[in-house]
């Protein structure tokens, strides 16, 4: 067993396992993060507060904390392989999904009118 700094943790009575971090995340039900790209901040402040506040309790509600967030976007094909598709409303969130540090990167923030032009 792989164990981080080479020891148990210790929790009270109970010890807990720490995982190899080279595991497959999805697997060992560790937690995912977001994070937002200059252009989607940008794209976000021009939007509106409104907007934006959806936008963000979207990522905190469902993304933060979410052991798969794939299992609440879409990938896309074509030009934009790569990318995954969340929705809110009316806009369309594209991110990058890293899995190296489990986090969901927003890349940009469209209106669904304009998404896949």
């Amino acid at each position: 067993m792989n164990w981080i700094i080479g020891k148990r943790p210790q929790l009270g009575n109970a010890t807990c396992r720490v995982a190899n971090p080279s595991s497959n995340p999805r697997r060992l039900g560790v937690h995912w993060e977001y994070s937002l790209t200059p252009e989607a901040v940008r794209q976000l402040k021009q939007l509106g507060p409104s907007v934006a506040a959806e936008v963000k309790g979207y990522l905190e509600e469902r993304i933060r904390g979410a052991t798969n967030p794939r299992q609440f976007g879409k990938p896309l094909r074509g030009e934009l392989h790569g990318l995954w598709r969340y929705r809110v409303r009316d806009w369309r969130l594209l991110c990058r999904l890293d899995d190296n540090v489990l986090t969901v990167i927003l890349v940009t923030v469209v209106h669904r009118s304009e998404a896949f032009d």
